[in-house]
């Protein structure tokens, strides 16, 4: 997709905040969509300074527009579409938040439906505290109903820039409302389409949807709407939006009939469930109570077997004491026994050292001797010789 074509398709979100704490989420819900071409405007309503993240004032796609006084929730919401450049607009309260294929869902509507002005899709109502969903706005449209009640959540719907060029404006003197008669004024252009589902979530009982709790301005402003726009009422939109309450009514009584019968067999069915129920807790007491009492018994053997016990390990422990000392007894006999043996053996050793230099003396003094013996035998055996030889020649002589 080129350049062109993403400036033709971008959505432009308006966001009109007084700075409540819901902001981020409302912020959060938009950066989570699928659809990814668009720009949001943040109008600053309260004109004083709003602190914001980094990925926030960072972001290229997000603008923070602030006027030079305290905007109303009309002027706020004119001061926004002055600041949107984007083909198609659609609004979502700080308070609120948008599902992440809303933008999707109403862009695919109106690609789909070339000459309608708008696209809304289903929003739920949930309660701030619980989050229970109260209610579903997510109804087919009709003009005569649209001239009759307000039924059309700001953030549901997805209308063509072109609505604001060709002369739509917020009604400034409507600070209630003020989505409901700017609605008229578009279908008062084109058609509307409506796109089945739930994708957007309506808060309840915050701060900024404290309008349904004031039924007397709900009541003035919706004189006021009717008032405005009375001329645009005729008998056969007026016998059409008749008509289609009288379908809804009959709808939802017969719906009313079946939750009612629903409800009388669920109160049947909890009625039996609770009788077995009651049934199974009285049985589940009574196996409780035997299990107490066999519990109780075993609890008992086993104290009966931790006193033996305790007192085995107490005669162990007394046994051991003993063995013990005795122990103690032989290490320390077994230690003398151990220094008489080592002093025996230095003494031995001193004794063998003596022993050796004696025999060494010994039998130095023994091998002078022998020499001195054969020294002496080799002389005698020398004047032997010779006294043989002075005889064998006497006898010589003699012959």
């Amino acid at each position: 997709m080129d350049m062109s074509t993403n400036q033709i398709e971008t959505v432009t979100i308006v966001v009109r905040t007084v700075g409540r704490a819901s902001l981020m989420r409302a912020l959060d819900s938009i950066l989570l969509q699928s659809y990814f071409i668009y720009e949001v405007v943040i109008v600053n309503a309260r004109c004083s300074e709003l602190s914001f993240p980094d990925e926030i004032v960072q972001n290229q796609r997000i603008k923070i527009r602030t006027s030079n006084s305290p905007l109303k929730r009309s002027s706020a919401a004119n001061f926004g579409l002055q600041h949107a450049t984007g083909k198609y607009c659609l609004f979502l309260d700080d308070d609120d938040w948008i599902h992440p294929e809303h933008v999707q869902r109403l862009m695919d509507t109106l690609h789909l439906h070339p000459n309608a002005i708008m696209a809304y899709a289903g929003v739920e109502c949930i309660q701030s505290d619980s989050l229970l969903q109260t209610h579903v706005f997510d109804s087919a449209f009709s003009y005569p109903r649209l001239l009759a009640e307000n039924y059309i959540p700001i953030h549901a719907a997805l209308f063509r820039h072109v609505a604001w060029e060709q002369g739509c404006r917020f009604d400034e003197s409507f600070d209630i409302h003020e989505d409901w008669d700017f609605w008229i004024q578009l279908a008062h252009l084109a058609g509307f389409v409506h796109c089945p589902g739930v994708s957007a979530t309506y808060i309840l009982g915050e701060e900024g949807s404290g309008i349904w709790q004031k039924q007397d301005d709900i009541r003035n402003s919706t004189l006021r709407i009717y008032e405005k726009w009375w001329k645009s009422w005729t008998a056969q939109g007026t016998l059409e939006y008749l008509q289609t309450m009288r379908e809804e009514l009959l709808t939802s009584h017969e719906q009313i009939s079946k939750l009612h019968l629903l409800s009388t067999e669920h109160t049947q069915k909890q009625q039996a469930a609770l009788s077995e129920s009651i049934q199974y807790a009285e049985s589940l007491k009574s196996n409780l109570e035997i299990k107490d009492l066999e519990f109780a018994e075993h609890a008992r053997q086993a104290q009966v077997a931790l006193s033996e016990s305790i007192q085995y390990a107490e005669s162990l422990k007394s046994n051991l004491e003993i063995k013990d000392l005795e122990f103690a007894e032989h290490t320390r006999q077994a230690q003398v026994a151990l220094s008489e043996s080592i002093q025996y053996a230095e003494s031995l050793k001193s004794r063998l050292e003596i022993k050796d230099l004696e025999f060494t003396e010994h039998a130095r003094h023994e091998q002078i001797a022998l020499l001195e013996s054969i020294q002496y035998a080799e002389s005698l055996k020398s004047h032997l010789e010779s006294k043989e030889s002075e005889l064998k020649s006497a006898l010589n002589q003699l012959k």
